[in-house]
């Protein structure tokens, strides 16, 4: 017994002085410091784990490109807008690649000049035309200059003709039309003369043309056609004919007509589907005519449809998603088809691509802002600017280009 509760008090003793220690408060309290920071690191740990290694990666973003047109663009302001407002003007590419925005209408006849510079995204004034003039036409000729024909003097068409040269920056005045006219046509033929169809005078409708040769500078009479037009299109085909669409003459017109530059003769051709003016017209890579929108007695047109010269047929092709007039239809380099803006009950902003290899219509991005009696102009990137114009109320001094993102 006395063996036993010896060995008892032995290891009750032994326990006493190994815990000794715990006793010690200031051990006591280092080692509850330690156990939480240990803690506090596996903690942290756990959470790298979870959040870092152990987390599914996220997918790489990738902006798809859809080929031919349809892929991903946007629209931009020019950096600056143009000094004045303007609306029936013209837009003409350079050769060196600057746009030449000329005349148009802002409260009053304009007669002023701007230069747009795409490389800078700049606008700068350049010299004034002698005559102010809008619903004129300006033709970029084989040697760079630009040709302004006719438009509205503020009392009736002029038969005023000016020169632009971007060589020197000065206008010099021509031979005068014998005509004066408004809502006309002008296409450089593949000879570089300038063949000037229809238009308007007072109450005047023209069937009368007239050919501009730059080699004399002076205009010579290049017959009738077989319908007075005012705002309707002038194509040059493949084969180097002008095709003549649609316009009015007190009431809108569905016929067709043909210029041949060797012979000097008008004909007929094929009438389209629906009477239509203040259309857009576009040569299609394949050598056909898109003649899309317009306005008749029934109102805004969304009816599009293609001119076929080798049979000098009409047939129907895809509606667009819009009724538009005084809208604007550029070729891209693709083939494609845009068509930008224009008027029904309202203004449009609305942007649409007609491509031909499937003659579907495809509404992408919408302008910044609402525009019709603008133009629109492909410059050397690709890229499209369209320029003043009006909106509901307000003749703008903005442009915008479309461009890829």
């Amino acid at each position: 017994m006395y063996k036993s509760s010896q060995s008892l008090d032995t290891l009750v003793s032994k326990d006493n002085s190994q815990s000794k220690w715990w006793r010690n408060s200031q051990y006591r309290t280092i080692f509850i410091f330690l156990t939480i920071i240990l803690a506090l690191l596996i903690i942290i740990l756990s959470l790298m784990l979870k959040y870092m290694v152990f987390a599914p990666m996220k997918p790489e973003t990738i902006v798809t490109t859809i080929p031919d047109g349809t892929h991903q663009w946007k629209w931009s302001a020019t950096h600056k807008n143009m000094n004045v407002g303007r609306k029936f003007h013209t837009a003409s590419v350079l050769k060196n690649g600057k746009v030449l925005v000329i005349g148009g209408f802002y409260h009053d006849i304009l007669n002023s000049v701007e230069l747009y510079d795409p490389l800078k995204d700049s606008w700068s004034s350049a010299i004034s035309m002698t005559y102010g003039r809008y619903m004129h036409t300006a033709s970029l000729l084989t040697d760079g200059t630009v040709l302004v024909i006719g438009g509205n003097d503020g009392y009736t068409g002029q038969n005023s003709t000016e020169l632009y040269d971007p060589s020197t920056e000065t206008w010099t005045t021509v031979d005068s039309m014998n005509h004066g006219r408004i809502k006309h046509t002008a296409s450089v033929l593949k000879n570089g003369k300038v063949l000037v169809t229809g238009g308007k005078h007072g109450d005047d409708y023209h069937r009368s043309a007239e050919l501009y040769d730059s080699s004399t500078k002076g205009w010579t009479s290049a017959g009738y056609m077989s319908d007075a037009r005012v705002e309707h299109t002038a194509t040059m085909l493949n084969n180097g004919k002008i095709l003549l669409t649609g316009g009015h003459n007190l009431r809108a017109l569905n016929t067709a007509e043909l210029y041949d530059p060797s012979t000097g003769i008008w004909t007929t051709t094929g009438s389209m589907n629906h009477a239509r003016y203040s259309h857009t017209a576009s040569l299609l890579t394949n050598g056909k005519v898109l003649v899309a929108g317009g306005l008749n007695s029934n109102g805004a047109l969304d009816s599009a449809e293609l001119y076929d010269p080798s049979t000098e047929i009409w047939t129907t092709t895809a509606n667009m998603n819009y009724t538009r007039w005084y809208a604007t239809a550029s070729v891209l380099a693709n083939g494609n088809v845009m068509v930008t803006g224009g008027a029904n009950d309202h203004v449009l902003n609305t942007v649409e691509l007609y491509d031909p290899s499937v003659q579907t219509w495809t509404t992408v991005h919408n302008m910044n802002g609402a525009r019709h009696l603008h133009t629109a102009s492909v410059l050397k990137n690709d890229m499209v600017i369209v320029i003043g114009g009006r909106n509901s109320d307000i003749t703008l001094n903005t442009a915008e280009f479309y461009s890829l993102v």
